[in-house]
């Protein structure tokens, strides 16, 4: 079997994530500035310098980075509605990172089977691709907690998961940038009309105006 590179174990805030993009869509974003944000978050120079690094993945170096950059007022004014900012940043974080995708990807799949998903499932079937060990467990470990503070599921107790509805998501540059995270990461040509058949798009429903 063959293992893929994992590259996050730490958790990184929404808010930090947010306070990024709107730098960057401002043209503000320096490397200085978010040391300075990442100290108030992290104690530890090796913490926050690693902090940093997954952060400019994210956020500089994203895949759909120009993406962001063609509709910079239409995410500006996104980020105002709670939904529609988090499904944003978790666009970029799912971008940025295989194994975040595949971790709500895998969670999509259990959850269209039932509603309640244990975390040691979900391991189970991470661990397929990535292997069982320390680093697989720090880096679902690392994730979780961002898609819970998205609201894309809950935990009503530790190692539980329990998923209720999808997102509506009203702004089209927050469905654009979702199926954007999807594409860079999709192993296989999906005709974009059958998006909501996979189970990824399980978390968020375009809602037409």
């Amino acid at each position: 079997m063959t293992v893929k590179s994992i590259d996050i174990n730490q958790r990184i805030p929404l808010s930090v994530l947010e306070t990024a993009l709107i730098t960057l869509l401002n043209d503000q974003y320096e490397d200085e500035y978010m040391m300075e944000l990442m100290s108030v978050e992290f104690t530890g120079e090796n913490r926050i310098k690693k902090a940093l690094r997954i952060v400019n993945k994210i956020i500089l170096n994203s895949p759909i980075k120009q993406d962001l950059l063609d509709h910079k007022e239409e995410v500006l004014n996104a980020l105002r509605n709670r939904n529609e900012k988090n499904v944003i940043l978790i666009s970029l974080l799912n971008a940025a990172f295989p194994f975040s995708f595949e971790v709500l990807e895998n969670l999509g799949k259990l959850f269209g089977a039932q509603s309640i998903v244990s975390r040691d499932a979900l391991r189970r079937n991470i661990s397929k691709v990535y292997g069982s060990n320390r680093a697989t467990e720090n880096a679902i470990d690392s994730i979780i907690p961002m898609f819970l503070d998205a609201d894309l599921f809950s935990r009503p107790k530790i190692g539980i998961y329990e998923f209720q509805s999808p997102i509506g998501i009203y702004s089209q540059i927050t469905y654009l940038l979702y199926s954007r995270s999807f594409e860079v990461n999709s192993r296989s040509n999906v005709n974009p009309d059958n998006y909501f058949m996979q189970p990824y798009f399980l978390f968020v429903q375009e809602i037409i105006s």
